[in-house]
């Protein structure tokens, strides 16, 4: 389920082409990686860029992905480790898209994924996150729990300014779209 966090209402505005960035940063996700690349490649309006960022992984993670990228229009990127949100922003930085899909290396996407979250963008370009409910699998693909944000007593979505400041966010980077623009007027992710 999509859930949309709104900005004050303001007259909207027929958005501008919206180009995703899929961001996955990599460390020692060899067993993950694959996987979560092609939920990427899979889906129903593929994604602008796919980079993945190796954050100075000890296994053959950035092999698997290099493997991908032979034939699969797949960037990867290497930097020293510095942690997620170092990655991420690395990552960001790299990129040229409007919009930013976040997806961490031991996640998936549904097919329908980028489709879903870019729909509120077309239709106005005011918008600087918008984010969906999210499902559970165990590291064998089974269902743990169904619709997640459903379980905890915060408001889903999040409709006012105050929701968000009284309300525990619990917005997952994954199950997110974003402009690089909010992004980059926010300061990027506390690499601490």
């Amino acid at each position: 389920m999509l859930q949309v966090l709104e900005c004050p209402k303001t007259d909207a505005q027929p958005a501008a082409k919206v180009s995703v960035a899929a961001i996955i940063p990599l460390y020692n996700g060899a067993a993950f990686i694959r996987e979560a690349l092609e939920s990427v490649l899979a889906q129903t309006e593929p994604a602008d860029e796919v980079i993945v960022v190796d954050d100075g992984s000890a296994d053959d993670g950035p092999e698997i992905v290099k493997d991908m990228a032979r034939s699969h229009s797949i960037r990867l990127i290497s930097k020293p480790n510095g942690g997620i949100g170092s990655a991420r922003n690395y990552g960001i930085a790299e990129c040229t898209s409007t919009h930013i899909a976040l997806l961490d290396q031991d996640d998936i996407w549904y097919e329908d994924h980028i489709k879903t979250l870019k729909r509120p963008f077309l239709k106005d370009q005011k918008l600087a996150l918008v984010y969906a409910n999210l499902d559970r699998i165990d590291k064998k693909g089974q269902m743990i729990c169904y619709r997640l944000l459903d379980t905890f007593s915060s408001p889903h979505p999040k409709r006012s300014l105050r929701d968000c400041l009284v309300h525990d966010m619990f917005i997952l980077p994954g199950a997110s779209l974003f402009t690089r623009e909010a992004f980059e007027k926010v300061g990027c992710f506390d690499e601490r």
